[in-house]
């Protein structure tokens, strides 16, 4: 992403990335290189997008605004 990103001239905000496992859990970390430095991604288990509340089990609760 961080060389597509630098490809078109686009530019990721790393403050705005998140990391959400899926259905597992993984002590993987993963990171973000702007500017030639490397920013750690934060690791969520929920993430509300567009109004949209997405949980890493994937089960319905109630949207917050």
């Amino acid at each position: 992403m961080s060389e597509w990103s630098r490809r078109w001239l686009s530019q990721f905000n790393p403050e705005k990335c998140v990391v959400m496992h899926i259905g597992h859990t993984m002590d993987s970390r993963y990171h973000l290189v702007q500017d030639d430095q490397n920013v750690k991604l934060k690791s969520v288990t929920e993430e509300n997008d567009l109004g949209v509340l997405v949980t890493n089990n994937l089960k319905v609760l109630s949207q917050r605004g």
